[in-house]
């Protein structure tokens, strides 16, 4: 029962077979195959250091996204670009966009890169551009080139697909849920500890100058300090990254060497040519099908749709939560200073945390992954319809209900978040997932460019946007294939 047949293979890797049971095939010169044998070795431990680094690496990517929102008003007036302060929203929109727009342009190429070389060059790559853009654009005094900074450290960086696929693959399917948690829950901390760090750090010299005087180099370049702070993690990313196992099986057939004919035998040979041929149109014919396929996946299309809106929700919170927080309590604001935000944004974040970490798997197990989302859907509503009520409070009456909201909220809104990775990491085949992440990505850049390129705030309140309506239509489209999938038999629950 135990013995085992050992076989030579083609690329001088030997493989296992058993004799009379079916088991993996792991090739020692292949880093997936060893990553897969370690999985299958203690199929119930958790790599919490591997887990640890890319939670590390969510945050520096999704830093740089937030960290703006708090300051970037005042960078913009200090920039001095716009001819009036009711320009001054235009050029923040554009300011803001264009890291996601570099993403936009970049994600295909990346996922092609993970794809042939693996999940760690596009790491390496990633943390490191992040680390050198990230200085530059804080010591920036002209506008135009922060916006080319701010657009190339998101063109270089192509991990936002890259590690929801690497945290899924490093686990057991058993242990899923919470790696996909690790990544979500750091992706959505960075979101909203990212304005906080902005609001602490950014012009240091008027909070604390007898720590930053006049003069100093952080009352000249008043915006470089949070800049900075992020590189550091950047880099720590960057090192850290050479400890993760990586996880391409290098021994797999890719489609452009198949299309290339490399596997094919030369015409003066024809030992083993039918083989070679036959297994050649196979895997052609499997890969045709399945791009055919995907379009034709309605699961793949709602959780995409279901991620790419939820994007927009979270990244539109967290742009507005500060500027609403800061507005004078004339508008309906609390008149709150930068630090006052960055404190119940920190709150936030830890209890986002702790909610990920030891509630969120336990209720996936307990309902279901689709149930919970739904859920936190749903109660999502009335908190975000509290924030005006909120306004009309005062004192720590107003402290108690803003933390308490805003706790609820962050923790729902991760919560969501979360359970559309699964949903997306479930709804096709691992051949398809880079593909299906660049196409989810796309979809996240689409809807944000509606909202973030946006024009001055009194110009858009007199000026209906045709921007609504097409989201509206999109809205209305997503609804029924949402709709569809509620009808669907329960035997299609477990994506």
């Amino acid at each position: 029962m135990g013995d085992i047949e050992h076989n030579v293979c083609n690329d001088g890797g030997t493989m296992q077979t058993p004799l009379l049971e079916s088991s993996p095939a792991y090739r020692e010169a292949c880093p997936g195959c060893r990553l897969e044998q370690r999985k299958a070795l203690s199929p119930n431990a958790l790599p919490y250091r591997d887990l640890s680094i890319v939670g590390l690496l969510c945050l520096c990517n999704s830093l740089p996204i937030s960290s703006l929102f708090a300051y970037v008003y005042f960078m913009v007036q200090d920039l001095q670009i716009a001819q009036s302060t009711t320009q001054i929203g235009t050029y923040v929109g554009f300011l803001g966009s264009s890291l996601l727009l570099g993403r936009f342009m970049g994600s295909t190429g990346w996922g092609i890169v993970a794809d042939r070389y693996g999940h760690k060059p596009v790491m390496y790559i990633g943390s490191s551009s992040t680390f050198i853009f990230m200085i530059l654009f804080g010591f920036s005094t002209n506008y135009w080139i922060a916006l080319v900074l701010r657009f190339l450290t998101g063109l270089a960086n192509g991990m936002t697909a890259t590690m929801r696929a690497y945290g899924a693959e490093i686990c057991s399917a058993e242990h899923q849920a919470f790696a996909l948690s690790i990544v979500a829950t750091m992706w959505a901390v960075g979101l909203i500890i990212g304005p906080a760090i902005g609001g602490y750090l950014a012009q240091p010299s008027e909070k604390l100058p007898s720590i930053f005087p006049s003069g100093s180099l952080f009352d000249i370049y008043p915006y470089a300090l949070p800049s900075l702070c992020i590189s550091v993690l950047a880099l720590a990313g960057f090192i850290l990254s050479f400890w993760l196992p990586e996880s391409l099986h290098t021994h797999n057939i890719s489609e452009r060497k198949m299309k290339k004919g490399i596997f094919s035998h030369e015409k003066n040979s024809n030992i083993g040519s039918e083989t070679e041929e036959g297994k050649e149109q196979k895997l052609k014919g499997e890969v045709k099908d399945g791009q055919k396929q995907l379009w034709k996946n309605r699961a793949f299309i709602a959780a995409v749709g279901l991620n790419a809106v939820w994007v927009v929700h979270g990244m539109a919170y967290s742009e507005i939560f500060p500027l609403w927080a800061s507005s004078p309590e004339v508008y309906g604001g609390l008149a709150f200073t930068t630090s006052n935000v960055a404190n119940v944004l920190a709150l936030s974040g830890a209890a986002m945390l702790l909610f990920q970490l030891f509630f969120f798997p336990r209720l996936t197990k307990a309902f279901g992954t689709i149930q919970c989302v739904r859920a936190f859907m749903f109660l999502t509503v009335p908190l975000t319809a509290i924030y005006p009520l909120v306004a009309r409070l005062h004192g720590i009456a107003l402290w108690i209900l803003l933390i308490l909201v805003s706790v609820a909220k962050n923790v729902l809104t991760s919560g969501t978040f979360t359970g559309s990775f699964i949903l997306v990491n479930n709804s096709v085949a691992p051949s398809c997932m880079y593909f299906l992440m660049d196409k989810g990505e796309k979809l996240d850049f689409e809807l944000l460019s509606m909202g973030k390129g946006r024009a001055d705030k009194n110009d858009a309140l007199e000026q209906p946007s045709e921007q609504i309506q097409l989201m509206a239509e999109f809205l209305q489209e997503l609804e029924h294939e949402l709709l569809d999938l509620w009808r669907v038999p329960r035997r299609r629950k477990n994506w």
